[in-house]
């Protein structure tokens, strides 16, 4: 039985269906949902690297609103779906995201992510 699922989301179609997946889950064995976003720091740096006269401020609020639209619909879809969500926007902070994936999993005591 899972009370704590984990669903990393990045405005994608296969983040967004996974996160229905998650919820439909949430419902059948009433668990929380978290859903996180992570501000991927390294593609930044991977920007700037390809493309020299890159503004990285303007790539990073761009990283941080997307996301936020992201959290947004999905907290409205954890809504209409009456299933309870926590939402959090973390930067990677020059970590790979599958690490502070990982590491928020572990932090919140998730059983399980999506």
């Amino acid at each position: 039985m899972y009370r704590r699922i984990l669903v990393p989301v990045d405005g994608s179609g296969t983040s967004m269906l996974g996160l229905k997946q998650a919820l439909g889950l949430a419902q059948d064995q009433r668990a929380r949902v978290r859903v996180l976003n992570v501000i991927d720091q390294l593609v930044v740096a991977s920007a700037m690297d390809a493309y020299a006269g890159a503004d990285a401020g303007a790539l990073l609020q761009s990283l941080e609103a997307a996301g936020k639209d992201a959290i947004k619909a999905a907290g409205a879809l954890a809504k209409q779906s009456k299933v309870t969500a926590d939402t959090a926007q973390v930067p990677s902070r020059g970590r790979h995201v599958s690490d502070v994936i990982l590491d928020d999993a572990r932090k919140w005591r998730a059983d399980l992510i999506v």
